[in-house]
């Protein structure tokens, strides 16, 4: 095909105008529109006819690697044309010939500029198709080229004999060869140091590990929170003790007591052995906080069922003026309701209207009541806790000696025996801290009418030995179960 040189002039001076005016008014649309440097979306919208793909505001029309919906990319023999992937050998092919000389009017075009211009012929020297020539064009080997020159033009389609270059554009270009945008189209840049690109390209910081910080010289993603610690609701919180977050971000406890992940008290309720009777016990001795701690675990009401028809009446007065010093300490209220009816725990005791009940250590029982009391009361017991109720059952080993018959037949726990221990001998608090042992040392001694009692029901989260006879951990004192 023949030019003169003034036609090769005035064409080049026309494409070189539309492009430049094209370049002016994507920078003017993608300015306005709320796309920044590298398409970076910075804020508002992107531009009309444009998607926010990622950072980037893309042509879903015209862009190979997000052809007609973001993520789809063409694979390099195709472009994007009109959203789809096609293949521009034949598309060539059914454009045929349109200038009547194996070329088409695009192909004519982009003969007529020398090499370093906005676009050359592929047969140039300096040119070819996969040869970055002088260093300020390249044109990539499938003829998808992204020009190395700052206007970062580019040539989609194949350049050859008889074929057709049906797009020349700047940036991402629409099918129309308008130039919408004139910056780089991926926004993923330097120093990578945000939870979208964490330390490069691709790589994006998410739960657990969604802090990007930098780490051993690089950005990595990290934990929010350093284990144990969890993160909930931007503060690190350790679910296996916080009330508020007990297990799981979120889960709160009406207790506010957490335990090994488990809410104490909340739901489930609660059942307590002790082995003291409390009858020389002052309000300052470690055992008080055993009793307080246990008829006041729901604060700050209670409403306590006393059951003392075979009591050591002595015992329960001065355990009773511990509580109501205690409640009057704390500004907690405490109602007791006295009973020595054998049938009022089998057809009153109710969640209805009380929080807990306490079998005080009865030894003045005929021989085998309390066995009998225990089956009678099992299943108003079990309903009782079941629905949220605390029990608390104590066995001094004293008179008859038969609190663990009853314990056992009412479901409460099965006690296999237990043994007197002398005043004065120590006992150990493996779980200090615990609710029922809450302020109490690890270690104390204990007072007159002791008992150590024995268990055929293992350790375990709902069955907790709060206290024992020191080294001896089977030798209990104190035993608290969670009730589901």
């Amino acid at each position: 095909m023949t030019h003169t040189r003034s036609t090769r002039t005035k064409k080049q001076t026309r494409i070189r105008m539309a492009a430049a005016a094209a370049m002016a008014a994507a920078i003017v649309a993608t300015s306005a529109a709320g796309c920044g440097s590298a398409d970076g979306v910075v804020g508002g919208a992107c531009a009309t006819s444009y998607t926010q793909c990622g950072l980037t505001c893309v042509d879903l029309e015209t862009d190979n690697d997000n052809c007609g919906a973001c993520g789809h990319v063409c694979a390099p023999s195709t472009a994007c044309v009109n959203g789809n992937c096609r293949d521009l050998s034949l598309d060539a092919t059914a454009d045929g010939n349109e200038n009547g000389d194996g070329s088409s009017e695009a192909n004519a075009d982009a003969e007529s500029f020398p090499d370093g211009d906005l676009f050359c012929d592929a047969n140039q020297p300096g040119c070819h198709r996969g040869d970055s020539g002088n260093g300020d064009d390249g044109a990539s080997e499938d003829g998808d080229s992204s020009l190395a020159s700052g206007d970062g033009a580019s040539g989609e389609g194949s350049a050859g004999d008889g074929s057709t270059i049906p797009e020349a554009s700047t940036g991402d270009a629409s099918h129309d060869g308008s130039i919408p945008d004139a910056s780089p189209s991926d926004a993923c840049a330097p120093p990578f140091n945000t939870p979208a690109a964490c330390g490069a390209c691709g790589i994006t910081c998410t739960a657990p590990n969604s802090v990007c910080s930098l780490e051993d010289g690089g950005y990595q993603c990290v934990p929010s929170c350093a284990p144990p610690l969890v993160e909930c609701d931007g503060h690190c919180v350790n679910i296996a003790r916080d009330p508020n977050n007990c297990g799981a971000c979120g889960t709160t406890c009406a207790s506010q007591y957490c335990f090994l992940a488990t809410c104490q008290g909340d739901v489930a309720g609660n059942i307590i052995v002790i082995g003291h009777d409390f009858d020389t016990t002052k309000s300052t001795d470690q055992e008080a906080k055993l009793l307080t701690n246990s008829v006041f675990y729901n604060p700050p009401t209670v409403r306590l069922l006393s059951f003392e028809h075979y009591v050591n009446a002595a015992a329960v007065t001065n355990a009773k003026s511990i509580l109501t010093a205690y409640a009057t300490a704390q500004h907690y209220t405490l109602t007791i309701t006295a009973t020595s009816d054998d049938s009022f725990i089998d057809k009153g005791l109710t969640i209805a209207n009380l929080d807990a009940v306490i079998i005080w250590d009865q030894p003045t029982a005929p021989s085998g009541t309390l066995g009998a009391l225990g089956s009678a009361w099992a299943p108003s017991l079990s309903k009782f806790a079941e629905g949220g109720g605390l029990v608390i059952v104590l066995d001094a080993a004293q008179g008859i000696a038969e609190m663990p018959a009853l314990e056992t037949n009412a479901a409460l726990l099965a006690v296999t025996g237990h043994t007197a221990v002398a005043s004065g001998t120590p006992a150990d608090v493996p779980l200090a801290g615990l609710s029922i042992a809450r302020g109490m040392t690890s270690v104390y001694v204990v007072g007159t009418n002791t008992a150590s009692f024995t268990t055929s029901e293992p350790a375990s989260q709902k069955t907790l030995y709060v206290a024992n006879v020191q080294g001896q951990p089977l030798q209990l004192l104190a035993v608290q179960k969670i009730v589901n």
